[in-house]
């Protein structure tokens, strides 16, 4: 991996679950431009595995969802705590099985908070949102500023671009050495258009 940043995204695995219908939590956007949650996030928040793929169910590290947050594993939560990464949280979710039953596995929303202000706005060419005049809808290129992040922050949103995560080349590397499942870099170079 040659690029110095990368977009956090779930990759797909052989017979892997889809978890969708997050159910209990409402401030989906609050998650997107960087609003801590944890002192309020509440419990028993679930997500169930996509009942279109009644095979699927084997669950991997990194799991792929409809919500667009990036949930993690209790293993991978472990490895991630170990990094000492500034300015995230690991908001509980509980898993359920395609018919409902919740399943003995810790899953988390590993969640980014403190969105940065480093998408490089003239090499970016954004399109911004119709809706929301402070979000960019789509880029030319995902240009990251690294001058504008904070040698702390691995693993981040920049603050108008608010589509996925993103993660440091160190951080993406270490995940990969670990051996993960589940988990896919995208270079940020490779990146235009929309993400969702």
């Amino acid at each position: 991996m040659s690029d110095k940043f990368y977009v956090w995204a779930a990759k797909i695995e052989a017979d892997a679950a889809v978890l969708v219908d997050m159910d209990g939590f409402d401030n989906d956007y609050e998650l997107d431009v960087g609003l801590a949650q944890l002192d309020t996030y509440p419990s028993g928040v679930t997500l169930r595995m996509d009942s279109r793929k009644p095979s699927h169910t084997l669950l991997v590290d990194s799991v792929k969802n409809t919500q667009g947050v990036v949930l993690v594993s209790e293993k991978m939560k472990v490895f991630l705590d170990s990094q000492l990464l500034a300015d995230v949280e690991f908001l509980p979710i509980t898993v359920l099985d395609h018919k409902g039953r919740k399943l003995d596995a810790g899953y988390y929303i590993f969640h980014p908070i403190n969105n940065v202000d480093c998408l490089d706005l003239e090499n970016a060419e954004p399109e911004w949102d119709d809706i929301d005049d402070t979000v960019v809808a789509s880029v030319k290129a995902l240009v990251i500023d690294g001058a504008k992040l904070p040698e702390d922050k691995r693993y981040f949103r920049p603050k108008h671009y608010i589509a996925r995560p993103m993660v440091t080349k160190a951080l993406a590397d270490a995940i990969i050495s670990a051996g993960f499942t589940g988990v896919q870099f995208l270079p940020a170079s490779e990146i235009s258009g929309s993400l969702r």
